[in-house]
């Protein structure tokens, strides 16, 4: 099995290299990364060393697609074949030696379509493109982020057809809490928040409570993306 490892990033390049090295240096690398660069400036300064020689790809989309469309731009890319996992993951990740090994053996050897290195967690995860295939994508009115992830899990449960494995072998974040949110101006921050309140609300009128309080088997049907 490839696997192509995926990271969205805003501004936090620092955390980024960091999570990279991490993953390159572990008992299972990659076979290719691919950065969608939200902030557009990672070159800015040129290639740093730590990451030159890595078969690396950048994405800069000119503006900040939030995480569900980032998430989905690295899920349709043509490098990402029916033979090929991608492992999707925060800058702000750091690998243990064993983690990416583990989640490859285990969609290997059970044939999982999801694979994650936590409970429910959506910072470090492996899925196969039938995933997609059978429920969608992400939906991409939860921006820039937060509830894309609730509604993503949801539809895969319901779907009753995903196998979803979580192996022992966990990660690290650099710090708990979102960095990238760390770095934000005091307007930014206020900005942030609204957009949280809004995708919390979106989230309540799609399945009709907050997470692990839904009462709608299916989206309300005036919000089906």
């Amino acid at each position: 099995m490839k696997l192509i490892l995926g990271c969205p990033t805003l501004r936090r390049y620092d955390l980024l290299i960091g999570m990279l090295q991490s993953a390159a240096t572990g008992t299972r690398a990659p076979d290719r990364y691919v950065v969608v660069d939200n902030g557009g400036s990672l070159w800015a300064d040129g290639k740093p060393e730590a990451v030159r020689a890595l078969p690396l790809l950048v994405d800069t989309p000119g503006e900040n697609l939030g995480c569900a469309r980032s998430w989905n731009t690295l899920a349709k890319t043509l490098l990402f074949g029916d033979e090929t996992a991608l492992l999707l993951v925060g800058d702000d990740v750091l690998f243990r030696s064993g983690t990416i090994a583990a989640m490859v053996g285990a969609m290997e050897t059970q044939d999982a379509d999801f694979v994650t290195a936590e409970p429910g967690g959506f910072s470090c995860f492996m899925v196969r493109r039938r995933l997609f295939e059978k429920i969608g994508y992400f939906d991409e009115q939860f921006w820039p982020a937060y509830y894309e992830d609730n509604d993503f899990h949801r539809r895969m449960q319901l779907s009753g057809v995903c196998k979803e494995i979580q192996v022992d072998v966990g990660y690290d974040h650099v710090n708990k809490g979102s960095q990238t949110v760390a770095a934000f101006s005091r307007q930014e921050r206020l900005e942030h928040n609204k957009r949280f309140e809004a995708n919390r609300a979106r989230y309540v009128a799609k399945w009709g409570g907050l997470p692990h309080e839904e009462k709608f088997d299916e989206p309300y049907n005036g919000l089906l993306g």
